[in-house]
């Protein structure tokens, strides 16, 4: 992804004036600079939300040879964006009377709680569910999408 960005700029630089551009967003108070190549621990908070995309991969991985369906695959996508989203923005503090750190989802519906957890605990067993339990395949993989 990294290198589309650089071709693009490196493209613009011949038709626009980068440094015009430059001066207007220092103007505006902004500053854009490059990660160095595969380096994404330069990423910061953006790179961790991005590696935890990544786990998607390592959760799927416990289907095994079986395969979900397209619908299947959409609600686990679904339950992986929701867990993303309602991961902290900022560090958790112990002190309980400190406000509660605010997440994406919290942004994004206006809601303190937006999406409450589940009182229903699902085991590996549930990989193997198949009719009518099979939603509970998909609440094991994003129960394990959770925890890694």
């Amino acid at each position: 992804m990294g290198i589309n960005f650089i071709s693009k700029f490196n493209q613009e630089r011949a038709t626009v004036s980068l440094n015009d551009l430059e001066t207007e967003a220092q103007i505006q108070g902004c500053q854009s600079q490059f990660n160095p190549p595969k380096a994404s621990h330069h990423g910061g908070v953006w790179e961790r939300k991005i590696q935890s995309a990544k786990i998607l991969d390592a959760s799927l991985l416990l289907l095994g040879p079986r395969s979900l369906s397209r619908d299947e695959f959409t609600t686990f996508l679904a339950e992986a964006t929701s867990i993303v989203n309602n991961t902290p923005l900022s560090d958790i503090s112990e002190d309980p009377n400190d406000p509660v750190p605010l997440s994406p989802a919290m942004l994004l519906t206006l809601k303190s709680c937006p999406n409450p957890t589940t009182l229903e605990e699902y085991t590996e067993r549930d990989i193997l569910a198949y009719g009518k339990r099979r939603w509970r395949q998909i609440q094991y993989l994003a129960e394990q999408f959770w925890i890694r």
